[in-house]
């Protein structure tokens, strides 16, 4: 069987690496009711989740990471984030120093059927 000469331009099959980010299937679902830019949030932070190192479904970015690597502007992540937790798609707590001033946010995952888009 040959190549088409567009897989052999493309370098079909090339590049895959080991680390990837799995999507939970209820995101693809219809009565997810996330926009875009709220499931590229959401998909960016479990990409930053280590499961056996924090122990649960845990992640830190700021805004301005989460804008950075999804392109997309600041206040729409701050927006996104505010309706991924009134939707129940996380909890945010806030991170202090040793001296108790706030640091960042930090953001507490959850499966997306336990959402208020699936439970309503």
């Amino acid at each position: 069987m040959s190549k088409n000469s567009n897989e052999e331009t493309l370098g079909y099959g090339r590049g895959w690496k080991v680390y990837y980010t799995e999507a939970p299937n209820e995101l693809f679902d219809e009565r997810c009711t996330l926009t875009p830019i709220q499931t590229m949030v959401y998909l960016y932070l479990l990409s930053c989740v280590n499961i056996q190192k924090n122990g649960g479904c845990v992640a830190w970015p700021s805004h301005t990471t989460i804008a950075k690597h999804i392109r997309a502007s600041r206040r729409g992540v701050q927006e996104a984030t505010y309706v991924l937790i009134e939707k129940g798609y996380m909890f945010k707590k806030s991170r202090r120093s040793s001296d108790g001033t706030r640091m960042s946010n930090m953001y507490l995952l959850n499966y997306p059927s336990t959402a208020k888009d699936f439970t309503d």
